[in-house]
This record gives structure tokens, C-alpha cells and sequence, in this order.
């Protein structure tokens, strides 16, 4: 996350190059884009949904 805008990164396969993992962009939302947020009520669920106006909402899981 930045200033300007949400990143989902996904690491791509088990490819490295020059001891870093090979990653790729998978979406990219602009801040001003965001409607809200949303995280489970589940003290042991890490999940939340990421509300975007005009697309689709984004549900995700952070393991920290």
C-alpha cells in the first residue's frame, strides 16, 4: 500500500532470480477507488475485503 495506490503482488512460481523471488503485479487499485474496508468478526481470521467503487471488491487474507 502507498499514498496512491493497493498492490497485490503474487510471487510466481518457485523461479528466482539473483536470490529474489520472481513476482508479479496482479491488480492495482487506486486509493481515491476504495469505498472501505471490511475484516471478519473472527478474532482468528486474518480475512478482509477491500471494497473497490465501481469493480469488483477484492477478498483477501494476510497471514500477519
Amino acid at each position: 500500500m502507498t499514498n496512491l495506490n493497493v498492490y497485490n503482488f503474487q510471487k510466481k512460481s518457485n523461479l528466482f532470480l539473483f536470490t529474489l523471488a520472481y513476482i508479479e503485479v496482479r491488480r492495482v487499485i487506486p486509493i481515491v477507488e476504495l469505498a472501505g474496508l471490511t475484516k471478519a468478526l473472527n478474532e482468528k481470521s486474518w480475512e478482509f475485503v477491500i471494497h473497490v467503487k465501481n469493480d469488483y471488491d477484492y477478498r483477501m487474507e494476510s497471514k500477519e
